[in-house]
């Protein structure tokens, strides 16, 4: 039997919906969709060094080329998944590949740092289109929660297998080519997505498409999301109690409480706060949010420890990330584990193993061995692979077919909330315990000593400048804090694990009568 799907063709959400005949090939376009975000989110961790030399890009620099796409990314989401709604996911996902790749050649030929910064936060924006719409399009696509769980466990395994295989991708290429080489990377994989998508992603859309946009709502999303992001990113070197990072996210909680008034009172609103009072809505988020809390930071602070205290190249890095990749046998099989012992036990175990990676490198921080390394990366790989798809899992039975674009966009913005808090506060721990030590160096060049308080990256191109009797001294003090940093940061990282599994374990899972009485009536039975 021969299938066509032609542009014009669409699905509504507002009527109960059949499993698309093309499904398992829709996934795989969504899926190749999705391994541009996850690519991109740890390809440039390896890069770092790289762009420093090749771009003279200054400590600020490198931070914002890394946290320019991350503020985009997390701000814009919620937006993105309602205009999904609206206009068609399809067409909305063709869109933002286009801008992706667009945005990753403007950024493989920056002339300069401030060039790049400006293309990654327009990667950013195409991310933000590209992460709701996959995830709300594989909602339309598979109704049946049983397919639609083994569906997100190979949704889940394309994130995860971004984060293995994106340092490794990064390390090989920088290994023999310039610094654009890890952004051109994305082109292939986009116009191979687009392709794709075209050829078998059928138009879906909710009943809402006819309804106005919230644009108040939007505007006032976006600067919630980003007045918080931008604190949480500046935290780590201005300080938590500085001046502008407590403005920035007092203004940011402020607009978010005012975003949330302006919701109740909408007649359409960009976010129906009847999806956060979903008890299942809140398991998923805040296993989402506790899980990349701990990866993200995790992964920040674990590739400088590679690349610049055990002194690996980028690919050697990269390939001793692999060990993470167990994440891809636990995601695949995580739908069956949930089934059988409950989303919240596997939610709760999840969140624990990746705890209990934290506190396996946190104490050992001090060796010199890879070992210790691994067994961590493999622990964090196992509580991914449980966690990911069955949060996802769970935030989909959530929300109704028709708010499951921004259901998406508000789960991913979570998402890198707690990415970005936890790469802040792991940061910060980590950057106060070595600045400490470089204030006890009493025999360095106050000079040189302000020019490396920056960051381990700094120090290492500031040993190079000292006398060489003192550059072992200097740079093993330099590492000897940075280790002290990693294992008091690494430690609360796992005890917030701990204390989120304990949450996830205690958390109601069944819905007050009056949330079923709200999704009833948005879905008119």
């Amino acid at each position: 039997m021969s299938f066509t799907i032609s542009p014009a063709q669409s699905v509504s959400l507002a009527q109960p919906a059949l499993s698309h005949p093309r499904r398992w090939h829709a996934l795989g376009a969504l899926c190749v969709g999705l391994l541009l975000i996850a690519l991109d989110t740890t390809v440039l961790n390896v890069a770092l060094p790289t762009l420093a030399r090749q771009l003279r890009a200054s400590t600020a620099a490198l931070q914002w080329i890394v946290d320019g796409y991350t503020l985009a990314l997390g701000c814009m989401q919620l937006l993105g998944g309602a205009i999904a709604d609206r206009v068609g996911r399809r067409r909305t996902l063709l869109f933002g590949l286009a801008a992706f790749a667009g945005a990753s050649v403007l950024a493989a030929y920056a002339p300069s740092a401030n060039v790049l910064i400006l293309a990654r936060i327009l990667t950013g924006v195409g991310g933000a289109v590209i992460f709701p719409c996959t995830l709300a399009s594989l909602l339309a696509l598979f109704p049946e929660p049983g397919e639609r769980s083994r569906a997100l466990g190979l949704w889940s395994a394309t994130l995860g297998l971004g984060v293995v295989v994106g340092p490794l991708l990064g390390g090989s290429l920088l290994s023999h080519y310039w610094f654009g080489s890890v952004f051109l990377l994305n082109v292939p994989i986009a116009v191979v997505a687009f392709a794709a998508v075209m050829l078998v992603l059928p138009e879906t859309r909710t009943a809402s498409a006819q309804s106005r946009l919230d644009l108040l709502g939007a505007v006032l999303a976006i600067a919630a999301a980003g007045a918080i992001l931008w604190g949480l990113i500046e935290a780590p070197n201005a300080g938590w109690l500085s001046t502008r990072v407590v403005v920035a996210l007092a203004i940011g909680i402020s607009i978010g409480v005012v975003f949330i008034w302006w919701e109740r009172a909408c007649q359409f609103p960009l976010f129906p706060v009847r999806i956060f009072r979903s008890r299942r809505f809140q398991l998923g988020t805040l296993s989402i949010t506790v899980l990349f809390f701990g990866v993200y930071g995790f992964l920040f602070v674990l590739t400088q420890d590679l690349q610049l205290r055990l002194g690996y190249g980028a690919l050697a890095a990269g390939v001793r990330m692999l060990p993470a990749g167990v994440l891809l046998i636990t995601a695949a099989s995580a739908p069956a584990v949930a089934a059988r012992l409950g989303p919240r036990a596997v939610l709760a175990l999840g969140l624990a193993l990746v705890g209990a990676g934290l506190d396996v490198v946190a104490l050992t921080s001090t060796g010199t061995g890879y070992l210790p390394a691994g067994a961590g990366l493999a622990l964090v790989g196992l509580g991914m692979g449980l966690t990911m798809p069955t949060a996802e899992g769970v935030v989909l039975a959530s929300v109704h077919p028709v708010d499951a674009g921004v259901g998406a966009g508000a789960n991913s913005t979570n998402l890198q909330l707690g990415g970005s808090l936890g790469v802040a506060l792991i940061g910060s721990i980590v950057i106060t315990a070595y600045r400490h030590r470089l204030a006890d160096l009493h025999t360095i060049p106050s000079v040189a000593l302000q020019a490396a308080r920056p960051s381990l990256y700094a120090a290492a191109a500031t040993t190079a400048h000292l006398p060489p009797a003192l550059q072992g001294s200097f740079f093993a003090s330099a590492t000897a804090g940075f280790s002290r940093g990693l294992h008091l940061a690494l430690l609360v990282g796992a005890i917030v694990c701990a204390e989120g599994a304990a949450l996830v374990a205690g958390l109601p899972f069944y819905e007050p009568k009056h949330v079923r009485s709200a999704v009833s009536r948005v879905s008119g039975s």
